[in-house]
This record gives C-alpha cells, sequence and structure tokens, in this order.
C-alpha cells in the first residue's frame, strides 16, 4: 500500500473514533440533563436545613418580595450566597430546591 493510501486510512480511521468518542460524549451529556423540571427537589422534599433555608430566604426572596424594606432603610441586600459543608449534607440538594421554586428564575444556559 502506498504511504498516501495509509495516510488517507489512517485520517479516516481518526475521523470515525472521533465521531464515535463525540456521539458517545453528546449521549453522555443528554443522559444527565433534566429535562422534566417536576423531578427536581423542592423545599418540602428537603428534610431539615431549617436554618439554611431561612439564611436563603432572607438572601434571595425578601429582597425579590419586599423590595421597600431597601429602598426605606439602609439595609442591603446580600451580593452572595455560599453553601458550604461536608459532601451529602444537603448544600446541592437546597440549592436546587431554591432555583426550581417558582420564586426565584434561573437564567438559560
Amino acid at each position: 500500500m502506498s504511504p498516501s493510501l495509509e495516510s488517507n486510512n489512517s485520517s479516516r480511521k481518526k475521523d470515525e473514533e472521533l465521531d464515535n468518542f463525540a456521539a458517545s460524549r453528546r449521549q453522555a451529556i443528554e443522559s444527565t440533563i433534566l429535562s422534566n423540571v417536576e423531578e427536581l427537589p423542592k423545599f418540602s422534599d428537603i428534610a431539615g436545613l431549617t436554618e439554611a433555608k431561612s439564611a436563603l430566604f432572607e438572601a434571595l426572596v425578601d429582597p425579590i418580595q419586599y423590595p421597600e424594606w431597601f429602598e426605606s432603610s439602609d439595609l442591603k441586600p446580600w451580593k452572595a450566597v455560599l453553601l458550604y459543608g461536608p459532601p451529602g449534607t444537603g448544600e446541592f440538594s437546597i440549592s436546587v430546591a431554591m432555583f426550581s421554586s417558582s420564586l426565584i428564575s434561573t437564567p438559560s444556559v
């Protein structure tokens, strides 16, 4: 076989491998994207974490629902919220519950 044919076959094989990889990657990404918002946890689904729930409402919901509190006083809304703790203690679940509720909308990505 001539070097140009070998190079061409090698190039096709690499392209096929990349296509297979891209297809597998796309399938993996699509299978991890949750399309049904009703399956996301709500605050009522999360047991405990009362203080964290209250703090999130204070930080994110109160400025939206009661803007007059902040306009008529020296109070300033929170600029950021950091959820931290050991793995498995609910940081992610509570953030998903907050944004899956109709109280706060998230930008589409």
